[in-house]
Protein backbone atom coordinates (compact mmCIF):
# COMPACT_ATOMS: atom_id res chain seq x y z
CA UNK A 1 0.00 0.00 0.00
CA UNK A 2 1.82 3.35 -1.37
CA UNK A 3 2.17 6.06 2.02
CA UNK A 4 -0.58 7.75 0.27
CA UNK A 5 -3.28 5.45 0.14
CA UNK A 6 -2.48 4.67 3.58
CA UNK A 7 -2.70 8.11 4.50
CA UNK A 8 -6.36 7.79 3.31
CA UNK A 9 -7.26 4.55 5.06
CA UNK A 10 -6.00 6.02 8.38
CA UNK A 11 -7.87 9.30 8.10
CA UNK A 12 -11.07 6.88 7.40
CA UNK A 13 -10.85 5.04 9.97
CA UNK A 14 -10.69 8.27 12.15
CA UNK A 15 -13.25 9.84 10.80
CA UNK A 16 -15.46 6.52 11.60
CA UNK A 17 -13.93 6.25 15.25
CA UNK A 18 -15.52 10.31 15.52
CA UNK A 19 -18.50 8.88 14.19
CA UNK A 20 -19.59 6.76 16.99
CA UNK A 21 -22.78 4.48 16.08
CA UNK A 22 -23.59 4.69 12.62
CA UNK A 23 -26.23 3.44 9.94
CA UNK A 24 -24.53 2.56 6.44
CA UNK A 25 -26.55 2.53 3.39
CA UNK A 26 -25.65 -0.60 1.75
CA UNK A 27 -25.96 -1.23 -1.97
CA UNK A 28 -23.47 -4.15 -1.86
CA UNK A 29 -21.29 -2.32 -4.60
CA UNK A 30 -17.73 -1.73 -3.84
CA UNK A 31 -18.08 1.91 -2.09
CA UNK A 32 -20.38 0.41 0.38
CA UNK A 33 -18.52 -2.65 1.06
CA UNK A 34 -15.60 -0.82 1.41
CA UNK A 35 -17.36 1.51 3.91
CA UNK A 36 -18.92 -1.24 5.59
CA UNK A 37 -16.15 -3.24 6.54
CA UNK A 38 -14.11 -0.41 7.68
CA UNK A 39 -17.24 0.83 9.62
CA UNK A 40 -17.91 -2.70 11.44
CA UNK A 41 -13.76 -3.46 11.97
CA UNK A 42 -13.83 -0.34 14.09
CA UNK A 43 -17.37 0.33 15.46
CA UNK A 44 -18.80 -3.31 15.53
CA UNK A 45 -22.03 -3.63 17.09
CA UNK A 46 -22.66 0.03 16.73
CA UNK A 47 -23.19 -0.33 13.08
CA UNK A 48 -26.33 -1.35 10.86
CA UNK A 49 -26.01 -1.61 7.12
CA UNK A 50 -29.20 -1.11 5.91
CA UNK A 51 -30.35 -2.48 2.09
CA UNK A 52 -32.96 -0.60 0.48
CA UNK A 53 -35.21 -2.68 -1.97
CA UNK A 54 -37.29 -0.76 -4.01
CA UNK A 55 -38.15 -0.80 -8.16
CA UNK A 56 -34.34 0.43 -9.11
CA UNK A 57 -32.89 -2.64 -7.93
CA UNK A 58 -32.56 -5.92 -9.18
CA UNK A 59 -33.40 -9.01 -7.35
CA UNK A 60 -29.57 -10.00 -8.00
CA UNK A 61 -28.52 -6.72 -6.51
CA UNK A 62 -30.67 -7.34 -3.29
CA UNK A 63 -29.15 -10.84 -2.60
CA UNK A 64 -25.87 -9.67 -3.50
CA UNK A 65 -25.62 -6.95 -0.65
CA UNK A 66 -27.46 -9.71 1.68
CA UNK A 67 -24.27 -12.05 0.83
CA UNK A 68 -21.67 -9.41 1.10
CA UNK A 69 -23.19 -7.92 4.86
CA UNK A 70 -23.16 -11.64 5.74
CA UNK A 71 -19.50 -12.19 4.82
CA UNK A 72 -18.85 -9.10 6.23
CA UNK A 73 -20.36 -10.25 9.62
CA UNK A 74 -22.26 -7.13 10.59
CA UNK A 75 -26.34 -7.06 11.41
CA UNK A 76 -28.10 -5.93 8.77
CA UNK A 77 -31.71 -4.79 7.59
CA UNK A 78 -33.65 -5.53 4.21
CA UNK A 79 -36.29 -2.73 3.82
CA UNK A 80 -38.46 -2.28 0.76
CA UNK A 81 -39.68 0.72 -0.13
CA UNK A 82 -42.08 1.79 -2.94
CA UNK A 83 -40.07 5.14 -4.74
CA UNK A 84 -42.58 4.86 -7.17
CA UNK A 85 -45.64 5.81 -5.29
CA UNK A 86 -44.06 9.28 -5.33
CA UNK A 87 -44.47 10.96 -8.46
CA UNK A 88 -41.66 13.69 -8.31
CA UNK A 89 -39.45 10.24 -8.93
CA UNK A 90 -41.78 7.83 -11.31
CA UNK A 91 -42.61 10.78 -13.43
CA UNK A 92 -38.49 10.77 -14.07
CA UNK A 93 -37.88 14.21 -14.28
CA UNK A 94 -33.90 15.27 -14.54
CA UNK A 95 -33.99 16.12 -10.98
CA UNK A 96 -35.46 12.32 -10.26
CA UNK A 97 -32.37 11.41 -8.29
CA UNK A 98 -32.43 14.15 -6.00
CA UNK A 99 -35.89 13.37 -5.05
CA UNK A 100 -35.63 9.62 -4.54
CA UNK A 101 -32.42 10.49 -2.90
CA UNK A 102 -34.04 12.89 -0.41
CA UNK A 103 -36.59 10.11 -0.11
CA UNK A 104 -34.64 6.95 0.72
CA UNK A 105 -32.47 8.78 3.08
CA UNK A 106 -35.15 10.48 5.09
CA UNK A 107 -36.13 6.82 5.65
CA UNK A 108 -32.60 5.49 7.04
CA UNK A 109 -32.40 8.82 9.25
CA UNK A 110 -35.78 7.72 10.78
CA UNK A 111 -33.99 4.51 11.11
CA UNK A 112 -31.06 5.83 13.03
CA UNK A 113 -33.29 7.87 15.21
CA UNK A 114 -34.94 4.10 16.18
CA UNK A 115 -32.11 2.17 16.88
CA UNK A 116 -30.22 4.89 18.71
CA UNK A 117 -27.24 5.71 15.96
CA UNK A 118 -25.68 8.79 15.42
CA UNK A 119 -25.32 9.15 11.64
CA UNK A 120 -25.79 7.72 8.55
CA UNK A 121 -23.59 7.27 5.73
CA UNK A 122 -23.12 6.42 2.62
CA UNK A 123 -20.44 5.14 -0.03
CA UNK A 124 -19.80 8.10 -2.60
CA UNK A 125 -16.21 8.35 -3.47
CA UNK A 126 -14.23 12.01 -4.59
CA UNK A 127 -14.62 10.34 -8.20
CA UNK A 128 -18.73 10.99 -7.86
CA UNK A 129 -18.28 14.42 -7.11
CA UNK A 130 -17.16 15.29 -9.99
CA UNK A 131 -20.03 13.70 -12.40
CA UNK A 132 -24.01 14.78 -12.73
CA UNK A 133 -25.36 13.70 -9.60
CA UNK A 134 -28.41 15.81 -8.14
CA UNK A 135 -28.92 12.85 -5.15
CA UNK A 136 -25.82 14.67 -4.13
CA UNK A 137 -28.31 17.96 -2.96
CA UNK A 138 -30.22 15.79 -0.93
CA UNK A 139 -27.21 14.06 0.72
CA UNK A 140 -26.18 17.81 1.75
CA UNK A 141 -29.22 18.78 3.15
CA UNK A 142 -29.79 15.96 4.93
CA UNK A 143 -26.58 16.29 6.58
CA UNK A 144 -25.77 12.69 5.52
CA UNK A 145 -21.66 11.53 5.47
CA UNK A 146 -19.91 10.50 2.61
CA UNK A 147 -16.64 9.16 4.42
CA UNK A 148 -15.16 7.92 1.18
CA UNK A 149 -15.54 11.19 -0.25
CA UNK A 150 -14.38 13.12 2.71
CA UNK A 151 -11.09 11.08 2.94
CA UNK A 152 -10.07 11.39 -1.17
CA UNK A 153 -10.51 8.00 -1.79
CA UNK A 154 -10.95 6.93 -5.70
CA UNK A 155 -12.75 4.02 -7.34
CA UNK A 156 -9.43 2.49 -7.86
CA UNK A 157 -8.15 2.73 -4.84
CA UNK A 158 -11.36 1.70 -3.16
CA UNK A 159 -10.96 -1.76 -5.36
CA UNK A 160 -7.21 -2.41 -4.75
CA UNK A 161 -8.40 -1.76 -1.47
CA UNK A 162 -11.17 -4.92 -1.14
CA UNK A 163 -8.90 -6.98 -3.49
CA UNK A 164 -6.64 -6.88 -0.53
CA UNK A 165 -9.42 -7.75 2.04
CA UNK A 166 -10.01 -10.83 -0.45
CA UNK A 167 -13.60 -9.61 -1.38
CA UNK A 168 -14.35 -11.61 -4.38
CA UNK A 169 -16.75 -8.11 -5.55
CA UNK A 170 -13.17 -6.08 -5.78
CA UNK A 171 -13.80 -5.62 -9.76
CA UNK A 172 -17.38 -5.51 -9.58
CA UNK A 173 -18.69 -3.01 -12.96
CA UNK A 174 -20.94 -0.72 -11.31
CA UNK A 175 -24.61 -1.38 -12.05
CA UNK A 176 -26.39 2.12 -11.05
CA UNK A 177 -30.13 2.44 -10.50
CA UNK A 178 -32.26 1.21 -12.99
CA UNK A 179 -34.28 4.57 -13.44
CA UNK A 180 -31.15 5.17 -15.62
CA UNK A 181 -31.91 3.34 -18.32
CA UNK A 182 -35.01 5.28 -19.30
CA UNK A 183 -35.44 8.82 -21.22
CA UNK A 184 -35.89 11.45 -18.68
CA UNK A 185 -40.21 12.11 -18.55
CA UNK A 186 -40.70 8.81 -19.52
CA UNK A 187 -43.39 7.50 -16.88
CA UNK A 188 -41.30 4.55 -14.82
CA UNK A 189 -43.49 1.78 -14.22
CA UNK A 190 -42.40 -1.81 -11.99
CA UNK A 191 -43.10 -3.60 -14.82
CA UNK A 192 -40.96 -1.91 -17.44
CA UNK A 193 -37.92 -1.75 -15.25
CA UNK A 194 -37.87 -5.64 -13.73
CA UNK A 195 -38.08 -6.45 -18.20
CA UNK A 196 -34.71 -3.82 -18.25
CA UNK A 197 -33.52 -5.80 -15.63
CA UNK A 198 -34.42 -9.26 -16.75
CA UNK A 199 -32.94 -7.89 -20.30
CA UNK A 200 -29.58 -7.22 -18.88
CA UNK A 201 -29.17 -10.57 -16.99
CA UNK A 202 -29.68 -12.20 -20.30
CA UNK A 203 -26.88 -10.04 -21.38
CA UNK A 204 -24.35 -10.71 -18.92
CA UNK A 205 -25.38 -14.40 -18.94
CA UNK A 206 -24.10 -14.23 -22.23
CA UNK A 207 -20.74 -13.21 -20.62
CA UNK A 208 -20.95 -9.87 -20.76
CA UNK A 209 -20.40 -8.06 -17.20
CA UNK A 210 -20.51 -4.58 -18.08
CA UNK A 211 -24.10 -4.15 -19.60
CA UNK A 212 -26.98 -1.43 -20.21
CA UNK A 213 -30.16 -1.56 -22.05
CA UNK A 214 -31.03 2.22 -22.11
CA UNK A 215 -34.32 2.69 -23.06
CA UNK A 216 -35.72 5.47 -25.29
CA UNK A 217 -39.34 5.41 -26.58
CA UNK A 218 -39.56 1.96 -28.78
CA UNK A 219 -36.16 1.98 -28.86
CA UNK A 220 -33.55 -0.08 -27.06
CA UNK A 221 -30.25 0.89 -27.16
CA UNK A 222 -27.42 -2.03 -25.83
CA UNK A 223 -24.41 -0.54 -24.31
CA UNK A 224 -21.51 -3.07 -23.31
CA UNK A 225 -17.61 -2.11 -23.70
CA UNK A 226 -16.57 -0.96 -26.88
CA UNK A 227 -14.43 -3.55 -27.91
CA UNK A 228 -17.35 -6.62 -26.93
CA UNK A 229 -19.48 -4.67 -29.53
CA UNK A 230 -18.36 -7.45 -32.24
CA UNK A 231 -19.28 -10.21 -30.14
CA UNK A 232 -22.49 -9.06 -29.08
CA UNK A 233 -23.80 -8.64 -32.50
CA UNK A 234 -23.11 -12.52 -33.26
CA UNK A 235 -24.64 -13.43 -29.93
CA UNK A 236 -27.68 -11.40 -30.48
CA UNK A 237 -30.29 -14.90 -31.83
CA UNK A 238 -33.91 -14.07 -32.05
CA UNK A 239 -34.59 -15.70 -28.76
CA UNK A 240 -32.87 -12.89 -27.14
CA UNK A 241 -33.71 -10.36 -29.00
CA UNK A 242 -37.70 -11.27 -27.92
CA UNK A 243 -36.29 -10.91 -23.98
CA UNK A 244 -34.62 -7.79 -24.84
CA UNK A 245 -38.06 -6.48 -26.56
CA UNK A 246 -40.19 -7.64 -23.16
CA UNK A 247 -39.57 -3.40 -22.13
CA UNK A 248 -41.79 -2.72 -25.23
CA UNK A 249 -39.03 -1.70 -27.33
CA UNK A 250 -40.04 -2.30 -31.01
CA UNK A 251 -36.35 -1.64 -32.40
CA UNK A 252 -32.74 -2.52 -30.74
CA UNK A 253 -29.76 -1.40 -31.59
CA UNK A 254 -26.17 -1.42 -30.33
CA UNK A 255 -24.51 1.26 -29.56
CA UNK A 256 -21.05 1.31 -31.27
CA UNK A 257 -19.81 3.66 -28.44
CA UNK A 258 -19.75 1.29 -25.79
CA UNK A 259 -20.75 1.56 -22.70
CA UNK A 260 -20.55 5.45 -20.38
CA UNK A 261 -21.69 5.80 -17.39
CA UNK A 262 -24.22 8.29 -16.91
CA UNK A 263 -25.08 8.58 -20.88
CA UNK A 264 -28.67 9.47 -20.46
CA UNK A 265 -27.15 12.45 -18.58
CA UNK A 266 -25.02 14.19 -20.74
CA UNK A 267 -27.33 16.38 -22.47
CA UNK A 268 -28.84 17.04 -18.97
CA UNK A 269 -25.44 18.17 -17.62
CA UNK A 270 -24.53 20.80 -20.40
CA UNK A 271 -27.47 22.67 -19.67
Amino acid sequence: MSSLLNKKVNKLKKILKQMGSVLVAFSGGTDSSLLLKAAHDIRGEKVLAVIVSSAFMSKEEVADAKNTAEKIGTRYKVIRLNVLKNKKVSKNPPKRCYFCKKQIMRKLLNMAAKYNLKHVIEGSNIDDLKQHRPGKKALSELKIRSPLAETGLKKSEIRKLLRGFGFKNWDKPSSGCLATRFSYGTRLKQNKLKAVADAERVLRNLGFKQVRVRVHDDIARIEVLRDKTGRLLKLLDEKTLRKIKENGSRHICIDVQGYRSGSMDKAVAKQ
